[in-house]
């Protein structure tokens, strides 16, 4: 390879620079005449259509759980997930960019507790310490104030299923609100917001494992214990 790469017209030289490595120096009309296709070009530099026969591509990122505001780890993949659909989108690629909420499991069951504390809190109740497991940011103040404003002190000993829902609704909505915002900021797009919890409710979760099962791409067996451990220790 580095003796044809030293035949072609634009190589000044290639050398192997160890295993797996080349080292290759080109003329200078070679960079010149770069430049030039650069200038010609412009903004669609690089632009080609070699995706374009590709089918559909779709990116999901960030998609922080909205359980608080985002944090720098968030932004960071944010980031990068946009530039990776906008390099694709310049490549022809039909690209759609997606936000997967997680507003279903125990997690936003904890926000949701949580936000009833801030709820009562709003209302007047000492709720002293908010307990492990459960999320003690002030972002959450505000929510309850806002839900001690809809629902007055109808919720305050309500049982924990009258209230969990509409608790755990208004907090995920207000953090999604400020991730937006965030996003925003950030210039960092998406096309669709997928809920968790809306493919649940729609069966689409076990429609899917029922095609896997179908096709026999779904495997049920025990896994082997953890290398120094009996099953009985874990």
């Amino acid at each position: 390879l580095a003796v044809r790469l030293r035949a072609h017209s634009d190589t000044k030289s290639a050398e192997v620079a160890g295993p797996g490595f080349l080292n290759l120096r080109f003329h200078d009309s070679f960079w010149h005449a770069r430049l030039l296709e650069a200038l010609r070009a412009g903004d669609d530099y690089g632009r080609n259509r070699d995706g374009a026969d590709a089918g559909p591509v779709n990116v999901e990122y960030v998609s922080a759980n909205p359980t608080g505001p985002m944090h720098v780890g968030h932004a960071r993949g944010a980031v990068f997930g946009d530039a990776l659909a906008s390099v694709l989108e310049f490549a022809g690629f039909n690209v759609t960019r997606e936000y997967y909420i997680n507003d279903a499991g125990a997690q936003v069951d904890a926000l949701a507790r949580s936000t009833h504390m801030r709820y009562c809190e709003a209302l007047g109740k000492d709720i002293g310490e908010i307990p492990q497991g459960l999320y003690p940011g002030d972002y959450l103040v505000q929510v309850g104030i806002a839900l001690a404003a809809e629902f007055g002190d109808r919720m305050v000993d309500a049982a924990e299923d009258e209230w969990l829902v509409p608790m755990r609704n208004a907090a995920v909505a207000s953090m999604m609100d400020r991730i937006r915002g965030d996003l925003d900021a950030l210039g960092v797009r998406h096309d669709v917001f997928t809920s968790e919890n809306a493919l649940l409710k729609a069966g689409k979760v076990d429609e899917i494992l029922a095609k896997l099962w179908k096709r026999g791409l779904v495997y049920e067996g025990v896994l082997e214990p953890p290398k120094g451990q009996e099953p009985e220790n874990w």
